[in-house]
């Protein structure tokens, strides 16, 4: 029987468009724009790169799950081929030229570029082991080279390094394994107050949660809570009334008011399992199986990877027309060109290039999931 949760592939969508419009309007404020947002979209940016954790979560624990039930194991070997093939051919493709095309194009356009052949070289090395993140977090701060927009994906393939090997060793204690993966971020959190104090580390509080946020221990409740809905899920836990429509439209309000005017913490991921256990069943609130949301989500992680350039370019074009900064052209007509362009390449990416990869994950699925993708 064939598994397919038909509400994740808009999901996926509305994760994306958040990080995309975030990066949008962030880009406004670069050194060499400064443009006024009347938009705010800070929250909302981090809300979008934590869901997609918590759904990543879900889905692979849900399939290693299934695999266990299915096989009596994990075929680690046909996990790691399944992930090579969705995630490494466009990641290196886009991460790689970015790293390599930016200083380039930055010339030719006459664009302030502060990389060289060391810095090349350096952002070359974090892109092929997959840390990018790592990256970031020993330099303390972005140093707003595009290829940064990377460091979400380098999280989630090293959150895959280890997952399949703990979910196994825990399968017969699922509790456990929920505790131990919240507790991970939790000491990693207040590491990031407890060192400065203790050791006397030059680190400061600032800078060691700035690097919390962006190591795959800090983002283990976010995984943590996908893999207990998961969980629930695959064992049909009776939940009773949880899922009642009326709290499904509280959690979507408290996630709307939270991501706009406050910091996400663990609250934030029992929001987003909740809402992704909610639209795994058929009573959910929003239907988005619709053929649009359906589509977006399926071209999402090329949405997700090639947004940063585009709007970049975007607004450069902008800019050396000489385009007025009033919040018609830059609140919507810049956004708008984004969003287009970044779909329309996204598409050409999923139909031309990302199809024949993932035609090729099918040798290596020990059971068939039907349209359930991770």
């Amino acid at each position: 029987m064939k598994t397919y949760f038909k509400n994740f592939d808009g999901i996926r969508w509305y994760a994306a468009g958040i990080v995309m419009f975030f990066h949008i309007f962030a880009l406004k404020h670069s050194t060499y724009a400064g443009i006024e947002s009347h938009i705010p979209m800070e929250g909302m940016g981090k809300a979008g790169v934590n869901i997609f954790f918590v759904l990543s979560g879900f889905l692979i624990s849900y399939l290693l799950l299934d695999e266990i039930d299915t096989t009596g194991k994990i075929s680690y070997k046909s996990f790691y081929m399944r992930r090579v093939l969705r995630i490494w051919p466009l990641y290196l493709v886009v991460a790689c030229g970015y790293v390599l095309l930016a200083p380039l194009v930055c010339s030719r356009l006459n664009v302030p570029c502060s990389t060289n052949y060391a810095s090349v070289v350096a952002n070359m090395r974090f892109v092929l082991m997959f840390a990018v993140n790592i990256q970031m977090m020993l330099a303390g701060s972005s140093s707003g080279s595009i290829h940064e927009i990377n460091w979400s994906v380098c999280v989630e393939e090293q959150f895959y390094l280890v997952w399949p090997f703990m979910l196994f060793a825990c399968r017969k204690r699922p509790l456990f394994l929920f505790i131990f993966a919240v507790a991970i971020a939790f000491i990693s959190a207040g590491m990031t107050k407890l060192i400065p104090v203790i050791m006397k580390h030059p680190l400061t509080s600032e800078s060691l949660a700035y690097m919390y946020r962006l190591s795959v221990t800090g983002k283990m409740a976010y995984f943590g809570v996908g893999f207990l809905m998961a969980y629930i899920r695959k064992r049909n836990v009776p939940l009773g009334s949880l899922f009642n429509k009326k709290y499904q439209w509280m959690a979507i309000g408290l996630i709307l008011a939270r991501n706009f005017y406050s910091r996400l913490d663990m609250l934030d991921a029992l929001l987003f399992g909740y809402l992704i256990m909610a639209a795994s069943s058929e009573g959910f609130v929003l239907n988005l199986d619709r053929v649009v949301p359906r589509y977006l989500g399926k071209i999402s992680y090329g949405i997700y990877l090639l947004h940063p350039v585009i709007a970049k370019l975007i607004l450069i074009l902008y800019l050396k027309m000489g385009i007025e900064s009033t919040a018609w052209n830059y609140d919507f007509w810049y956004p708008v060109s984004c969003i287009t362009m970044s779909i329309c390449c996204a598409s050409l990416s999923y139909t031309f290039f990302e199809s024949y990869f993932l035609n090729r994950k099918a040798r290596y699925e020990v059971a068939r999931f039907g349209m359930l993708k991770a």
